[in-house]
């Protein structure tokens, strides 16, 4: 079954998307991310999740992605909701690490011309003021943790959730009241 938990979250003209950006890479970004290790390799109950921001002009949302089998979607969704209602302790002692990964992965992103050339589109059609990759790196680079933390506190709202399922299991074995009620 695959699932897709997502979030309401901000428009490509937020200057708090680096902060969701990095919380997203925190996340589920890679196999080393929060997600991940709770739920592959602690758990093993998926055998990838993973996280990412999707901004456009007038809003945008942060998506959590995994599959499973069947008999494990309960459970999958109740550790997901349970760990990101533990935003409040997540810790981000890797910041730095985040931010280096992050800044070195774009650097090598934009050594492709056609990449190079999509991010400049997306800046002149959705942000309407080229800004230079430099200046975009240095965005990232001055996130602080509790930044992070604040926007995470508000971006990860249960009430404004979205959950969809898709695969062989019926709606009557999906019990998201049950779960909701053990993150609340």
């Amino acid at each position: 079954c695959y699932i897709n938990i997502a979030f309401p979250a901000l428009s490509i003209h937020d200057p708090k998307l680096y902060s969701l950006y990095l919380l997203s890479l925190y996340l589920g970004g890679n196999m080393s991310s929060y997600l991940f290790v709770e739920l592959r390799e602690k758990k093993s109950l998926v055998y990838d999740i993973s996280s990412d921001v999707f901004a456009y002009e007038e809003g945008g949302y942060l998506s959590i992605y995994t599959s499973t089998d069947s008999k494990n979607v309960n459970k999958t969704i109740s550790i997901i909701l349970t760990k990101l209602a533990e935003v409040y302790k997540f810790n981000f002692d890797n910041l730095d690490v985040l931010k280096i990964n992050t800044l070195h992965s774009k650097e090598m992103e934009w050594e492709d011309s056609y990449n190079i050339a999509e991010y400049y589109s997306e800046e002149l059609l959705l942000r309407k003021k080229i800004k230079s990759t430099h200046e975009h790196l240095k965005c990232y680079q001055n996130v602080k943790k509790k930044d992070i933390i604040e926007l995470a506190k508000n971006i990860l709202n249960f009430n404004k959730m979205k959950v969809v399922i898709m695969g062989n299991i019926k709606s009557s074995d999906i019990n998201l009241s049950k779960i909701m009620k053990v993150v609340s």
